[in-house]
């Protein structure tokens, strides 16, 4: 497919040409790596996080157990990537910066050589400046990545492999690295997203359809069947790369894919207008509708060229972006779960139909409006202010990238704070979705928790939180838009009545909660012997402490408490440290039992066991500070007096002294 004669640049052209070129690799580089980390991640970037963690078995492992549908080849390159540079948010959405970038260049490299350099430079703009490429480009996920290989497989099988070409060439080139390059491309880029298949299908009927024409129409098939039987040979070294993966995970991936089709298929028109949208306007709709005005003038435009030319090209551009976007729309009826990202890749094809068609529109106006060769045209006029009109339409979304606000119910940042403020060695981290995870590896490089996923059925979360405390006394539970007393919570059931809890802390949709084991204990805390009454009849069984602790601790309170007689009212414990008479430093008030138990329900004589942690702040002074307890009436505020607490106690007090803790500066 060399390029058209009258079209080669002349040395002068080639100086002006390469800076151009350069100037919009480094504008695409630079719309696509600005603020590269502002927003926080989101679900599946965190998911990317979680498994470049493992190694191979452990992948696969995991992959089958979530039911992953995505194959490995961006993720396994991630890994690699991540070993190199860590694992931020900035160098995880890199990569996909990068191969972004890869896609403009080979967008020009191919264009020139289907179309001619006009078209293939303003296309080429058009990709740098795509709010759906810049968009995906952003996120640490595979579609770039995808999208690039596609385009370099396109490259050399049309290229190098003498494919894109209706025409058979005279001498068939050899086959030597170009189509090893051909296969390992095909498996990167199906290997990445199993969308990408599509466009290997399309390479298939197109290069079938050759055959075909040369067997019907010319008799003379030889040098055609050898081409065929190659790219059949390439596409089946590509396929036999990522088999093994298949092999392995198809069973989970079909069914994962099947749970998550949950949606309507679309229809035809919905399908293709929604694809045609994205690629026009972007993946967030803002008002660029003159944008999709213009691209879809274009596209009608190169319709008129088509119907006219007797060059291959055409038809070949054509048929790259139209046939893997009629059988998206087949798949999707299938697996309704879709949308126009499974599809970056025709984002290519679809920019170069686009300037093909206002090249068209150019050369029509200048046929039609004849100037003198020094005069700008009224053709190459049009072309500027269409690519100024675009630009500056498409401008507005960009900026909206980089300035929308950020979600603060999913933004996990505020929680990493939280959590790299209160850990301590030894501290395991639970979480249900593995995204989470993701999260906090990415976000808290090199901590010392111990991951666990608490995907349990009824009758294991008892023994699976118990095996987990017999490892660790302390516990973060990481919950997403459900809380620890929802009682479809199963790991929270079990901790909120088994062990010592601190206050769980909302950030947004995520709630951090840090469990301590059921046997916890420090030196300092006595047997639990010492006896007081409230009034009412509360009594209240406790142990004498005296600790010594460090700014964030976390201190276990066992209390025991009875009723003498029922209760009518709703009371709530609240405990204190400080000095009598003041404001308290730290206190941890709620229901007894972490709301398990209610005082309105306790039965006479009935012991109800009150695990209750408290934090010791991060900005306390250094000194001995007393430790109080109480209840309160839950509606009006009014506290509990004590009726007995011992020899000494002034009965009058609404408050006990368990004790007094300590607080040492903290370690250097």
């Amino acid at each position: 497919m060399p390029p058209r004669s009258n079209d080669r640049p002349s040395a002068s052209q080639r100086w002006i040409l390469a800076p151009i070129i350069i100037l919009i690799l480094l504008v695409g580089f630079a719309l696509r790596t600005a603020q590269l980390s502002r927003q926080p991640l989101w679900w599946d970037e965190g998911l990317n996080a979680h498994y470049v963690h493992y190694g191979l078995s452990g992948f696969v492992e995991e992959v089958r157990a979530t039911h992953d549908t995505n194959p490995p080849a961006h993720r396994l390159a991630l890994k690699g990537w991540s070993d190199l540079a860590g694992t931020s948010p900035f160098t995880l959405r890199y990569l996909s910066a990068y191969f972004d970038v890869v896609s403009i260049a080979l967008t020009w490299t191919i264009g020139r050589r289907l179309i001619n350099r006009r078209a293939a430079l303003l296309a080429t703009w058009f990709v740098a400046l795509s709010p759906l490429h810049v968009y995906h480009a952003r996120e640490a996920k595979g579609y770039t990545f995808a999208a690039a290989f596609s385009l370099l497989a396109v490259y050399l099988w049309g290229k190098k492999l003498k494919y894109a070409s209706a025409n058979t060439p005279r001498a068939i080139p050899a086959w030597n690295c170009y189509g090893l390059g051909y296969a390992l491309s095909v498996a990167l880029s199906v290997g990445a997203h199993y969308y990408q298949i599509l466009a290997v299908v399309w390479q298939g009927l197109w290069t079938g359809s050759r055959l075909a024409w040369r067997v019907v129409h010319r008799g003379r098939y030889r040098q055609e069947l050898v081409l065929t039987a190659r790219w059949i040979a390439a596409a089946g070294a590509g396929a036999l790369l990522i088999l093994p993966w298949v092999l392995l995970t198809f069973d989970t991936a079909f069914q994962g894919a099947a749970n998550v089709s949950h949606q309507p298929p679309l229809s035809l028109f919905a399908c293709i207008g929604q694809i045609i949208q994205a690629l026009s306007a972007g993946p967030i709709l803002y008002n660029t509708w003159p944008v999709l005005a213009l691209i879809l003038g274009g596209l009608a435009a190169l319709g008129g060229l088509i119907a006219r030319s007797r060059r291959s090209e055409p038809l070949f551009m054509s048929t790259w972006f139209g046939v893997p976007l009629l059988l998206a729309y087949l798949l999707q009826s299938r697996f309704s779960f879709f949308s126009p990202r499974f599809l970056l890749y025709l984002g290519a094809p679809y920019y170069l139909l686009v300037a093909q068609g206002i090249v068209t529109l150019e050369r029509c106006l200048n046929r039609r409006f004849p100037l003198r060769p020094n005069l700008l045209s009224i053709g190459r006029g049009s072309i500027i202010l269409l690519a100024i009109g675009v630009t500056g339409l498409w401008m507005n979304d960009l900026t909206r990238l980089y300035t929308r606000p950020i979600n603060q119910n999913e933004d996990f940042r505020p929680a990493i704070v939280h959590l790299r403020n209160l850990s301590k060695p030894g501290d395991a981290l639970a979480y249900n979705y593995i995204w989470q995870a993701g999260y906090v590896m990415s976000y808290y490089p090199g901590n010392d928790l111990t991951l666990y996923r608490t995907h349990y059925d009824p009758d294991e979360a008892a023994s699976a939180l118990s095996a987990i405390f017999e490892k660790h006394p302390r516990l973060w539970l990481l919950n997403y838009r459900i809380a620890s007393q929802d009682q479809d919570n199963l790991p929270a059931a079990w901790l909120e009545a088994h062990a010592y809890k601190l206050k769980g802390q909302w950030y947004g949709y995520h709630q951090l909660t840090l469990y301590l084991a059921p046997d916890a204990h420090l030196p300092g805390i006595g047997p639990i012997e010492n006896t007081a009454t409230f009034e009412r009849g509360v009594k209240l069984t406790y142990p004498a402490i005296d600790v010594e602790s460090q700014p964030g601790d976390v201190l276990p309170l066992p209390l025991r408490w009875q009723a003498l007689e029922l209760l009518e009212r709703d009371y709530h414990v609240f405990v204190h440290l400080g000095h009598p008479n003041a404001p308290p430093l730290a206190q941890n008030d709620g229901p007894p039992h972490n709301g398990l138990a209610p005082t309105t329900t306790w039965s006479i004589g009935e012991e109800v066991i009150d695990r209750r942690a408290l934090l010791i702040p991060q900005a306390i002074s250094p000194g001995r500070y007393a430790l109080m307890v109480g209840l309160y009436d839950k509606s009006t505020g009014e506290r509990l007096s004590l009726d007995d607490a011992g020899p000494g106690v002034d009965k009058s007090e609404e408050r006990l002294l368990l004790g007094y803790v300590t607080v040492s500066p903290p370690a250097e």
